[in-house]
C-alpha cells in the first residue's frame, strides 16, 4: 500500500481507539454518576438521602465502594485506550 493508505490506516486505527475511550468514559463515569445521584434502584440509596440522615452512614460504604472502582476502572481504560490512539498517530507519515 501507498504512504497516503497507511496514513488513513492508522488515522482509522486511531478513531476505533478514541470511540472506546469515549465509551469507556459514557459507559463507566456519567451512567454510573448519573444513576448513583437520580437513585435508579428503589433498593439503592441515594446520596440524598445518606446527606439527609434517612440512611445510616454505616451502609453507605459498600454502594460508594462500588461506584468509585467502577468510575476509577472506566477511567483507566480510557485513558489506556487514549494512549494506544496518540501511539497509533505517532507514526503517520508525511
Amino acid at each position: 500500500m501507498g504512504k497516503v493508505a497507511d496514513n488513513e490506516q492508522r488515522k482509522l486505527r486511531a478513531t476505533f481507539w478514541n470511540n472506546l475511550a469515549v465509551g469507556a468514559v459514557l459507559a463507566g463515569i456519567v451512567i454510573p454518576y448519573l444513576s448513583y445521584f437520580t437513585k435508579s434502584s428503589p433498593n439503592d440509596p441515594s446520596i440524598f438521602d445518606f446527606v439527609s440522615g434517612k440512611v445510616p452512614w454505616g451502609l453507605a460504604w459498600l454502594p460508594l465502594l462500588a461506584w468509585t472502582f467502577t468510575m476509577a476502572t472506566a477511567f483507566v481504560c480510557a485513558v489506556f485506550f487514549r494512549r494506544l490512539a496518540r501511539i497509533n498517530l505517532k507514526y503517520l507519515e508525511d
